[in-house]
């Protein structure tokens, strides 16, 4: 890339250390200094100002896929050092909740298929077992790993997107983000009830707090929260 096509608050990746960068700036010497830095797998790291991290120049960068830009965007959002913009801190907490919420239907519907994929290999081993005097074929074994190797990646995403959810849960209570329970909601005429059927099935509905209420998209729009900076 050039210098001059890289801005604050980009995300760009640096192919020769495999890493993530969100720019803080451009120093002088054209130096790209970064407020957080991911390989994605081992490391997530954030950086108070002044934002002295970064040695490469802009030639060892290049635009980050969608993919890394909504892993760090995620990451971001619940580290001390939240970098992005103070006037969009709200709807970028509403897009990660409401992509996690997606992601964990996906996740659930291929952990169906998984178990419907098992239950026919079984069943298949269990056919096979009775013609061969209990011999397993090859093409058996190797989809029973497959399968094994799926639901050990099914299981680690839950993990992640489990974290991720408890950390928001916790942001929104201690900002009393949510709607109370068995409130009348401000956003429909006659004013359903907060968690009532037609709450929880609206597509606002973000999540469920247990005991208090609802994560609502409207609420976060409508919320003014003043963050913070470490400095201050």
């Amino acid at each position: 890339m050039k210098t001059e096509e890289i801005n604050p608050g980009d995300i760009l990746y640096e192919k020769e250390r495999n890493l993530l960068v969100k720019v803080a700036r451009v120093d002088e010497d054209g130096v790209v200094k970064c407020s957080a830095y991911t390989d994605m797998e081992r490391i997530f790291k954030t950086v108070p100002p002044p934002y002295r991290i970064g040695t490469h120049t802009a030639d060892a960068y290049i635009p980050a896929t969608d993919v890394q830009r909504k892993y760090m965007e995620r990451n971001l959002a619940v580290c001390k050092y939240v970098n992005l913009p103070k006037n969009n801190r709200m709807e970028t907490l509403a897009y990660i909740i409401a992509d996690l919420k997606a992601e964990n239907v996906e996740l659930e519907q291929r952990v169906h298929q998984l178990m419907d994929d098992y239950n026919d290999v079984v069943r298949q081993l269990n056919e096979t077992e009775k013609q061969h005097d209990g011999k397993t074929p090859k093409q058996s074994s190797f989809d029973m790993n497959q399968l094994r190797y799926h639901c050990d990646t099914v299981e680690m995403k839950n993990k992640e997107l489990e974290r991720f959810a408890k950390a928001i849960h916790s942001f929104v209570k201690d900002k009393k983000l949510y709607m109370a329970k068995a409130t009348n909601c401000p956003y429909y005429q006659d004013g359903p009830h907060v968690c009532s059927t037609f709450c929880l099935e609206c597509k606002s509905c973000l999540g469920i707090i247990e005991g208090l209420g609802v994560i609502c998209e409207k609420k976060f729009a409508a919320a003014k929260v003043r963050f913070i900076d470490v400095d201050d």
